[in-house]
């Protein structure tokens, strides 16, 4: 049976290890505080009062719907085989290992800063600082999708709107 060799990591190796297992660990723990889910009917409810990324998966065959905390400051967004730990990791065609960082300020502003080629915002390709908007959709790369969620905000557009609004009014088709 020939020997096994012994793997040398490198400091740096285990810098990058150590980092993503911390930011991890408080991501979850932030994730934990903020979450609220409820049963509603036959489906589950979860809501958080943090802005943050809807996933909707990998592709055709994920049977996940992740929500993504954006915590005050930066998050960055990127690949596994970025330089530097990405804070929300994701796979897809056309991301690049550096894709884009998002900025959540004191202000309760949330803007996309892309580095990637490939960041748009409701069909619009972006290439300069834009600010998020309750309900938009992010597409970085071309095929990953992200619903973009500000409860402050969708709270703030509600009390706006008039008693008597309703979401989709009733169409009736002829057959």
């Amino acid at each position: 049976m020939p020997a096994m060799k012994r793997v040398q990591f490198s400091p740096y190796d285990r810098d990058i290890s150590t980092e993503m297992a911390k930011r991890a660990q408080e991501q979850e723990e932030t994730m934990q505080d903020q979450l609220k889910v409820t049963e509603s009917g036959k489906g589950v409810k979860v809501q958080s009062e943090m802005p943050h990324l809807v996933s909707l998966g990998g592709g055709r065959l994920s049977t996940a719907v992740t929500l993504l905390p954006l915590p005050l400051g930066s998050t960055t967004i990127g690949t596994v085989q970025a330089s530097r730990p990405q804070d929300i990791v994701l796979q897809g065609e056309g991301l690049e290992d550096e894709h884009c960082c998002i900025l959540h300020s004191s202000d309760n502003r949330v803007v996309l800063h892309p580095v990637g080629r490939l960041c748009s915002i409701d069909g619009i390709l972006v290439n300069r600082p834009t600010q998020l908007t309750q309900g938009c959709m992010l597409c970085l790369g071309t095929s990953t999708y992200l619903r973009f969620n500000h409860p402050t905000e969708a709270a703030r557009m509600k009390s706006a709107l008039p008693l008597t609004y309703h979401a989709v009014p009733a169409t009736v088709y002829a057959t």
